[in-house]
């Protein structure tokens, strides 16, 4: 949040504060979903706590929800909004990558070395859980980043087609029993299969009698220090954000696009889907990366 006065009158030692905080994960704003903000008195309570400070322009750095609630302020509220792409699910449209995506990638495939490390040596078949909300970035990079044998994704699930997608999954991981001894390692997007990791374990042990573990990696994706990727993005933001205030900017969000800073409306930003590369599932296809695994 800024004012005129206290933008220009902004000092050195303030800075340094919180230049300290560069290196630290999660949000030391202590900024988190606001119940208050699901209804119309509680969005009202809010621009008049805006215009109780006297502030002149708000940034929020979020997703999808942050910015449907800094829309709602705008209705009440006549300052400017520029929102600043926050979300380890990378979906908002207008920017390649979201601050904390890249860490959230890192997080999870760290996490499931270990795993194939667990898994090589007894031969076993592993389902492991990322998080990723509605959309498949985190699960296809991972699934790429650890050699996985399989991803489901919403890219490339549909619940239409449920039982063939189970039966596929079962005669790959028999073919490649049969092949040779090694591990099988399935990347599951949450929110995805019917019931879960759970009910895709039960089903591999009931139709293909496939014994498999689970792990579901959870908020561990949400924390930890940043990779170097993201305290770059998220300082080039923040400047960003600093000089569209100065220069008038209003209702958008600032994202890097190809190497560029661009400005893509709020209301594009989350209500364009934007799909994970195609180049990604092509190369999880692909019969190079099959001999590779």
């Amino acid at each position: 949040m800024i004012t005129t006065r206290a933008f220009s009158s902004i000092s050195y030692a303030q800075l340094r504060l919180v230049n300290t905080h560069i290196k630290n994960g999660g949000t030391f704003l202590k900024s988190a979903r606001c119940p208050q903000m699901m209804n119309e008195i509680g969005v009202k309570q809010a621009c008049n706590t805006l215009f109780k400070h006297d502030i002149d322009a708000l940034i929020v750095i979020g997703g999808v929800g942050s910015f449907h609630g800094l829309q709602a302020i705008k209705r009440y509220w006549q300052g400017q909004v520029i929102g600043l792409p926050g979300t380890i699910d990378n979906d908002l449209f207008g920017c390649d990558k979201t601050i904390g995506f890249a860490t959230a990638v890192h997080t999870a495939t760290r996490a499931i070395d270990k795993i194939r490390d667990t898994a090589n040596a007894f031969d076993r078949v592993f389902i492991v859980e990322v998080m990723g909300r509605h959309s498949g970035h985190i699960a296809f990079q991972v699934g790429l980043s650890c050699g996985a044998e399989s991803i489901f994704s919403f890219e490339n699930y549909d619940s239409v087609h449920h039982e063939i997608h189970l039966r596929e999954l079962i005669e790959q991981i028999r073919r490649q029993q049969k092949k040779r001894d090694a591990s099988y390692l399935i990347i599951l997007a949450e929110n995805l299969w019917p019931g879960g990791a759970s009910a895709l374990k039960a089903k591999l042990e009931s139709k293909g009698q496939i014994e498999s573990a689970i792990c579901i990696l959870g908020h561990i994706q949400r924390g930890g220090d940043p990779v170097s990727e993201d305290s770059v993005l998220a300082t080039q933001l923040g400047l960003g954000a600093v000089e569209s205030i100065l220069s008038n900017d209003d209702n958008i969000m600032l994202g890097y696009r190809t190497n560029q800073l661009s400005k893509t409306s709020l209301k594009e930003a989350v209500s364009i889907n934007k799909p994970v590369d195609e180049s990604l599932r092509i190369a999880h296809k692909s019969q190079l990366t099959d001999y590779l695994k």
